[in-house]
């Protein structure tokens, strides 16, 4: 999820929302442009939600402790271990 806690102009009921690919069990590949446009919104990632629902309150989720941007539109995202 990003959370967009600073943004003034974007809907705060809503969570925005990017996929990625959970490639170990602490990485999770996806497109940094879901770090970029929130970021220029004064937002930021939060945690990773493993679930098919933005709006499932019990979905499992783990805290994003790094973000390396990559060449491109790549990231990697360390999550906190378990």
């Amino acid at each position: 999820w990003i959370d967009l806690v600073g943004c003034d102009v974007c809907r705060h009921d809503v969570p925005a929302v990017c996929t990625g690919t959970l490639i170990a069990p602490d990485l999770i590949l996806s497109a940094r442009h879901c770090l970029d446009i929130p970021e220029s919104l004064n937002g930021t990632l939060s945690r990773a939600v493993f679930g098919t629902s933005v709006f499932d309150n019990d979905a499992p989720s783990r805290p994003v402790i790094g973000v390396k941007k990559g060449p491109g539109d790549l990231v990697l995202l360390k999550l906190k271990g378990e």
